[in-house]
């Protein structure tokens, strides 16, 4: 989001050059070039995902890696703790007013996602066999994975989800509203899983 963008700048500077533009058409600004490509909580975002695979192998130089990490509500955990289950019951009641208050597709198809998680129905979601299958299907080589759990203060949630808000809704008092609305622990669980896999060709 643009509020995402701003505050890279601010914390940045002048360090690094900042592009908006949608990961599908990273081959138009990056041609084999890309040492190094990061990716922050993205997966569920992609509803053209073999598009996003192809642009990401045909930016990174050979021997160039991806890292990125996948968590709920793309990814299925064999097991989650309460606190987990929490905090994915509170990122649903967020997407879930979101929506209300600016209908969208990626919303919608977060919430029914995140609902499954809480059924514990994995059929549609990524592991580590799917994620290495997929990654081999455009020559790119799992190299490590692992699990962590990030523990979060509810502040810090909040602060992302209004950062997310705004690509959504432009009036801030709504977006504000919104975000104090929803029922938080005062700390948040997440699990996440974190891959790097090398560009082979």
């Amino acid at each position: 989001s643009e509020a995402m963008l701003e505050q890279a700048i601010k914390r940045l500077a002048d360090k690094a050059e900042y592009c908006k533009l949608h990961a599908e058409d990273l081959n138009d600004k990056f041609n084999s070039n890309v040492d190094l490509a990061y990716a922050l909580n993205t997966f569920h975002l992609f509803t053209d995902l073999s598009k996003f695979l192809a642009s990401i192998a045909c930016a990174l130089k050979p021997g160039g890696c991806f890292v990125f990490n996948i968590s709920t509500p793309t990814y299925g955990f064999e097991k989650l703790s309460k606190e987990e289950i929490a905090t994915i019951k509170a990122n649903k009641d967020f997407y879930t007013k979101l929506n209300e208050s600016a209908p969208n597709e990626i919303l919608i198809y977060t919430i029914a996602l995140l609902d499954k998680i809480i059924d514990c129905d994995f059929t549609e979601v990524f592991t580590k066999d799917s994620v290495e299958q997929i990654f081999a299907s455009v020559g790119m080589r799992l190299e490590d994975s692992t699990e962590v759990i990030i523990k979060m203060q509810a502040d810090y949630q909040r602060n992302i989800w209004s950062m997310m808000a705004q690509s959504f809704v432009s009036d801030q008092k709504q977006i504000d509203d919104l975000v104090k609305s929803i029922e938080l622990p005062e700390e948040l669980h997440i699990r996440q899983a974190i891959f790097k896999l090398v560009n082979q060709s």
